[in-house]
């Protein structure tokens, strides 16, 4: 979608205000999903705002037509701030400041991989993070200051990991010095079966924040650890379950992202899932997709994959929920 000028919009906007479906989960999980692609701001549940411009009226419409075709209801409101406080409160739900400011983390969390795995890996990792940060740009209506310093940090990176792999085509290649994260750089994750919410969460939680090649593997009772897995999920793993709380929290605290609201609110509702705690509202939704998720993977592992997106979701959502307070 084409961005609308600043100027063409500052003070008009559209209120989508519905009412979503209930009965019928993926058609709630689907209306959720187009209006985060859309950068919607959220006033509150059920009213979700965008600056005014035709292609956000075509959006808004199409949408409001598959949400009462789902059973639900839904009006777009044309809206205007009458002053420049109310312009300023309304753009501050469309600070992307957040989305570039852990971009910058995760692209700088990779140089601990320099030199110790594999460049054309990273490189990998880098291209998901340059999608990512092609669509905070689509959507940042107002122009965060930290969208020029997530560029240049990507840029870098990018250009490093580019002569890493020329090097290590020429045979050339000498690793860095190892820092705290390096031995727990591309490394084999071991859990048991099955794939609870608790170890869905902590395998997603390690290959987004922690190491992002990792590979995971799903023990039988009868199956041991092997010698150079990291376990997690299970009674005597190193990361393992504690005064009721899971790996998902072990692995928070001892990787120091306790402080990141947009984890902390989704270790809340994994103890939730778990069994350790009131349920959100969005936790039916939830435990309905992983079900899911269960039903259609071949194997355990499967079930990650089905379910990254999922959690990637609640994730952007929570962090979006916790800036605007």
């Amino acid at each position: 979608m084409t961005r609308p000028a600043h100027d063409a919009y500052a003070s008009e906007w559209l209120a989508f205000v519905a009412t979503l479906p209930v009965d019928d989960i993926p058609a709630r999980m689907r209306a959720l999903r187009a209006i985060e692609a859309l950068g919607a701001g959220i006033v509150r549940e059920g009213v979700y705002l965008l600056p005014d411009a035709p292609a956000h009226r075509e959006a808004f419409a199409r949408l409001a037509e598959d949400v009462e075709r789902a059973g639900g209801s839904a009006h777009v409101l044309v809206a205007r701030t009458l002053d420049t406080a109310g312009t300023v409160e309304l753009a501050a739900l469309f600070d992307r400041s957040p989305h570039y400011a852990e971009l910058i983390k995760t692209v700088e969390s990779l140089r601990a991989g320099y030199g110790i795995s594999e460049p054309a890996a990273i490189a990998g990792v880098l291209a998901k993070q340059r999608r990512d940060l092609t669509a905070t740009v689509e959507l940042d209506f107002f122009g965060s200051p930290l969208r020029k310093e997530a560029e240049r940090v990507l840029g870098r990176a990018e250009a490093i990991v580019k002569k890493l792999v020329g090097t290590t085509a020429e045979g050339g290649l000498t690793a860095p010095e190892p820092d705290a994260r390096s031995e727990f750089f591309r490394r084999l994750w071991a859990t048991r079966a099955p794939a609870t919410a608790d170890r869905i969460a902590a395998a997603w939680l390690v290959r987004r924040f922690i190491d992002p090649e990792a590979k995971f593997v799903f023990l039988a009772p009868e199956d041991k650890l092997a010698q150079n897995a990291l376990g997690f999920g299970y009674p005597g793993a190193t990361f393992a379950k504690s005064d009721g709380r899971g790996a998902f929290d072990a692995l928070l605290v001892h990787f120091d992202l306790t402080a990141n609201p947009g984890l902390a609110k989704l270790a809340q509702l994994v103890r939730a899932l778990e069994g350790g705690g009131d349920k959100p509202p969005e936790a039916a939704s939830v435990e309905t997709l992983l079900k899911n998720a269960h039903r259609r993977a071949h194997a355990q592992a499967d079930v990650l994959v089905e379910s990254e997106k999922t959690l990637d979701m609640l994730y952007e959502a929570y962090l979006d929920r916790a800036r605007t307070g």
